[in-house]
Formats: C-alpha cells, sequence, structure tokens
C-alpha cells in the first residue's frame, strides 16, 4: 500500500511523514522554555494565540542544544492530543511510500528515539505513528506548563 508523505531534512537525515496529520509548515520563531516541561519538549511557540510544543526527531538526547535557526521550519502536526511541531531545516516536498520495503530506522542512526515508531524505505525516515511523540502523561504535563504561562500573562 502506498501513502502521500512530506519529506523533511533535519541533520543530514530525510524524514517524512504521512500527510493527512500535516496542518502546515511554518519558520522558526522564539521559544519559551519553561522548566516544567516533559524532557521530550524542546520549548513552547505561540502561534496565533496557541502555545505549541516543539520536538525533535532525537527527543530527550538534543532538548537542551536545540535553538531555532531563521531558516529552520517547524512542521505542525494533529494529534489526538493536541498540535504539536517538529523542528526541519528543510521540506523537500511530497514523496510516496510503501510501507512493505520498510526496515528499522535505528540500523541507519542509533540516536533515534526507539519509541517514536521510525522504519527506513528509500533512504527516508518514516514515521509511521506520530501520536508515539506525546503521550497522555506529557500531554497533562504540557497543558500544566501553559496554563502556568497563561496565568503569568493575566497577572
Amino acid at each position: 500500500m502506498h501513502f502521500d508523505h512530506l519529506k523533511f531534512r533535519y541533520q543530514n537525515l530525510s524524514f517524512a511523514l504521512d500527510l493527512q496529520c500535516i496542518d502546515r509548515v511554518i519558520r522558526a520563531v522564539a521559544l519559551i522554555r519553561p522548566s516544567d516541561l516533559p524532557s521530550s519538549v524542546v520549548g513552547l511557540f505561540n502561534y496565533h494565540e496557541t502555545l505549541i510544543p516543539l520536538f525533535t526527531i532525537y527527543g530527550k538526547q538534543q532538548r537542551e542544544t536545540v535553538e531555532p535557526e531563521p531558516d529552520q521550519l517547524y512542521i505542525l502536526v494533529r494529534t489526538s492530543f493536541r498540535t504539536i511541531a517538529i523542528v526541519a531545516d528543510t521540506v523537500d516536498g511530497i514523496c510516496r511510500m510503501d510501507e512493505k520495503e520498510t526496515i528499522d530506522a535505528q540500523s541507519v542512526d542509533r540516536n533515534l528515539c526507539a519509541d517514536k515508531v521510525f522504519t527506513l524505505c528509500n533512504d527516508v525516515v518514516f514515521i509511521y505513528d506520530v501520536e508515539k511523540f506525546l503521550d497522555q502523561e506529557d500531554d497533562m504535563q504540557i497543558s500544566g506548563a501553559i496554563e502556568t504561562i497563561q496565568t503569568k500573562e493575566r497577572s
């Protein structure tokens, strides 16, 4: 079975996300970094008065080192909990993936988070379960951080 995906690059690897879960792609903006975010979240950013959590493909291993560059992009992705964003260096367009041709992506780069459900197809790391970027516990922690920020803004 073939599916259409948004192909993007981050740190010299190509990745792809199912087009059906993508909301849009925006330019990188400044991050808010409250201390009470889950370790997998790089920071939050304001998008049309909604605070969106930003993740990297490498998760917890890169949290402290990610600073948005003016030429980077944030891919806004819908999950069952909320919209999240994933940082990208470039977006390369639309590609088709055949799920029969996939292998474990950690065989290519051991730094990829195993729990993010990656596979490899035609030298593109395919993220086939974006829901794994955000579990219910992380969502509750993000909600608490957002509520704290909004309470401070109101006072």
